[in-house]
């Protein structure tokens, strides 16, 4: 079974506009993922509160960055046989899952073998 095309220009749309959305979030994840400023008068237990929101703010700064580069290789791949094909087991990922998640490189049963 392959994609038709109606099928892949809505996953390619569902693609772009999940890039929009994560691109409009970056920049607040990148000014809360800033470095706390020594000088800013903290408690002590404050401080530590504040750097590691800030660490976890790093974190999600750096998945959501992780995710535009798959979903633009996603984007340059689907008009390809491999857009769409597990890289495991090599049987087509199911519609449902490429609409949620068009990044997916991996069917639901080797997702879930596989632990991902």
């Amino acid at each position: 079974m392959t994609l038709t095309r109606a099928e892949k220009e809505e996953i390619k749309a569902a693609i772009e506009a999940r890039i929009r959305e994560i691109e409009a979030s970056l920049p607040s994840l990148e000014d809360t993922a800033k470095p706390v400023e020594p000088d800013v008068s903290l408690g002590r237990l404050t401080r530590m509160d504040a750097m590691q929101i800030q660490q976890m703010q790093e974190a999600n700064l750096q998945v959501a960055r992780s995710n535009i580069e798959r979903l633009h290789h996603s984007l340059q791949i689907i008009d390809t046989e491999q857009f769409g094909r597990c890289r495991y087991c090599k049987n087509m990922i199911g519609l449902e899952r490429l609409k949620a998640l068009p990044e997916s490189t991996m069917c639901i049963n080797c997702a879930e073998k596989f632990g991902r």
